[in-house]
């Protein structure tokens, strides 16, 4: 049984009930995301998230919403720092 809303679920519907609320807050955290970044031109999104969405965003990391920073190759970073060792 789901503590909050008294609903009895299985294992398995519970499993997909968390990945539908984990996609619909990443939909909506992205969109939010890509709004900010607008330079006008028409209305701003209204909605922000609610206190659950933030917690789940919070549970899924800010790598899930922003995605990995472009021009970052990590293999570099590490072949500097080696070959400024050897040095």
């Amino acid at each position: 049984m789901c503590a909050a809303s008294g609903v009895k679920r299985s294992v398995s519907e519970m499993k997909k009930k968390w990945s539908q609320i984990k996609s619909a807050t990443k939909e909506k955290a992205v969109l939010l995301r890509k709004d900010l970044g607008m330079t006008g031109g028409g209305p701003k999104m209204e909605s922000d998230l609610s206190e659950q969405e933030c917690r789940v965003v919070g549970v899924m990391g800010d790598l899930c919403i922003k995605g990995i920073v472009p021009g970052l190759d990590t293999c570099d970073s590490v072949m500097e720092t080696a070959s400024g060792m050897v040095h």
